[in-house]
């Protein structure tokens, strides 16, 4: 029988990135107010680095409420062709 195995890959992404594409960056930015969502979008511009990045700004505002809805945001290819991503907030509930 074969046994699966899960790892996991923390880290920071380069400045170089845009962070749109990254899942960090849309589970954080989902935790913000409506206003400051959109106050973060109309002083952004965004730039595609794949035929799948998001650029629309009501397309990368519903990626951030769905976010906030599902409570984890996923990419799929935005970022680089066969770079597929999950992220999920860790709250300390004991504080």
């Amino acid at each position: 029988m074969a046994s699966a195995t899960a790892t996991a890959h923390v880290c920071s992404p380069p400045r170089t990135q845009p962070q749109q594409l990254t899942t960090p960056f849309c589970i954080i930015r989902s935790s913000r107010s409506d206003d400051q969502i959109t106050d973060y979008l109309d002083r952004t511009k965004f730039e595609a680095r794949t035929k799948h990045s998001l650029v629309r700004k009501s397309t990368i505002r519903d990626a951030l409420l769905e976010a906030r809805l599902l409570g984890y945001a996923t990419t799929d290819e935005e970022l680089e062709i066969g770079l597929r991503s999950i992220a999920v907030p860790v709250v300390n509930q004991t504080c």
